[in-house]
């Protein structure tokens, strides 16, 4: 059986993952290909940094692994406790 402390480090690396990831796909990347002031201005953008916008998505599917990461994590770290069905509901609702 996995320690909690396991389970404590996996959700605290990939928390902090998601933060750098977070930061670098919408702080960085976004703004970048988000600049124009119209419809036709992002889209032109976009168009022009198609290796941006990949990689943008790329980190957001990266988040959303992580955030699956984290969700069983989490239900590892508070299995033993005595609010088991409390558990299932919370793992369940972080997935969805």
């Amino acid at each position: 059986m996995t320690k909690p402390r396991t389970f404590a480090i996996t959700i605290g690396v990939s928390l902090l993952l998601m933060t750098v990831a977070a930061g670098v796909a919408f702080g960085y990347i976004h703004s970048l290909l988000i600049d124009a002031p119209n419809s036709i201005g992002i889209g032109a953008n976009v168009a022009a940094n198609k290796d941006l916008f990949l990689n943008e998505i790329l980190l957001w599917l990266f988040i959303a692994l992580l955030d699956f990461i984290i969700s069983f994590a989490m239900y590892g770290y508070f299995n033993n406790g005595e609010l088991k069905g409390l558990n299932r509901i919370m793992t369940g609702l972080r997935v969805v």
